[in-house]
């Protein structure tokens, strides 16, 4: 059972990297514009991560946030996209979506309301943390 459990994480991190060589160009021009964002160093995301048995288009771990981008491959699958869904907001994530259209007419700003719910989630995280008894 160990040998599966292994072998299924090394298929879901061989995906991902293939993901992410083969990335649509929406996703690419997205994963520019957070990467190369300042705020990258505090708030940091990832491209096509590994979440369990899923790979999720964006993530910040610190934040819990997924990001999906809804492109063609998610017509006809909206049944799965919400069992997946449900699956990593059982894990504690934060998921949003945005569509290829809302990529593509203003990056910037999805990219902006990304970062934007990353460091409330960020901050509201630290604010729920006790302090550290010396």
């Amino acid at each position: 059972m160990e040998n599966a459990k292994h072998k299924n994480g090394e298929d879901i991190v061989k995906r991902a990297k293939g993901l992410r060589q083969t990335g649509s160009m929406i996703e690419r021009v997205l994963w520019k514009v957070l990467r190369e964002h300042p705020e990258q160093k505090e708030i940091k995301f990832r491209f096509q991560h590994p979440l369990s048995h899923y790979v999720v288009d964006f993530v910040c771990l610190s934040a819990k946030l997924v990001v999906e981008i809804d492109g063609l491959s998610h017509d006809g699958t909206d049944k799965l996209d919400k069992v997946r869904q449900a699956f990593i907001e059982g894990l504690g994530y934060r998921v949003i979506r945005f569509s290829n259209d809302d990529v593509l007419r203003g990056v910037d700003a999805v990219a902006e309301t990304i970062r934007h719910e990353a460091r409330e989630r960020v901050h509201g995280f630290r604010t729920l943390t006790p302090p550290r008894k010396r």
